[in-house]
């Protein structure tokens, strides 16, 4: 389910396949003609009550355009990558507005991708949908299994550094001018099996708090490497 005009467009940008429109009485003259687009896709479309649009709606205020489409593959074949890879792997990431934010960092970064090691989250969910405006159907997310995307990673000899709450380099030591893939690990568990060999980075913390929340902790090492490249 794609909620909003934001994301139903983007996702329609990416040619997900969208099988039915659900439209609301207090659609603009934009999302009619989005919904009209989709239509003309072979898309069926309904005109819903705002009552109805409430109950469909997982948003305290509901959309006036929702799509409900099939889910689109997250293979790491198809990502495409540069030269100078930029990649963010998130590794075991639990809660969907995290996976969300983060997808959305990247995106906002130019990550060539971000990759989700062993996912805990459905990447389709409603709420990663929303909290990364769509990003997640932009064709630069891939999930598969740690051991498959270490793997994936050796025979494109990427390296890979892992962020930690205690490391001796800081995040502004370490030189990602050159092809990087950085692992965010879970808040709960910590890093899995694959990346616990790798080196090792660190955030400084000032205050009482031992770690950033880990979309926090993406950003900042996503944008360090924006930085670095500029």
């Amino acid at each position: 389910m794609i909620e909003g005009a934001r994301e139903v467009s983007r996702a329609a940008s990416a040619d997900v396949e969208f099988e039915s429109v659900l439209v609301g009485d207090k659609a603009a003259p934009s999302e009619i003609e989005l919904a009209a687009v989709l239509n003309r896709r072979g898309a069926l479309r309904y005109e819903v009550g705002e009552a109805a649009m409430g109950k469909v709606s997982g948003r305290a205020h509901a959309a006036a355009i929702i799509g409900i489409a099939h889910s689109p593959t997250f293979g790491l074949d198809a990502l495409a990558l540069s030269d100078v890879p930029l990649l963010l792997i998130a590794d075991a990431i639990e809660k969907p507005g995290n996976v969300g934010a983060m997808i959305r960092s990247a995106d906002g970064a130019g990550a060539d991708a971000v990759i989700f090691s062993d996912p805990a989250t459905d990447l389709v969910n409603p709420n990663v949908i929303r909290a990364s405006q769509g990003a997640v159907f932009s064709g630069t997310v891939g999930a598969e299994s740690g051991e498959n995307v270490a793997g994936w990673l050796t025979a494109r000899e990427i390296p890979v550094v892992a962020a930690t709450a205690e490391a001796p380099t800081l995040l502004w030591e370490f030189d990602f001018t050159g092809p990087i893939a950085i692992v965010i690990g879970s808040e709960h568990a910590g890093l899995s099996a694959p990346w616990r060999g790798v080196p090792r980075i660190a955030i400084p913390m000032r205050g009482h708090s031992d770690s950033l929340n880990a979309a926090t902790a993406a950003a900042l090492l996503l944008y360090e490497s924006v930085r670095q490249r500029r």
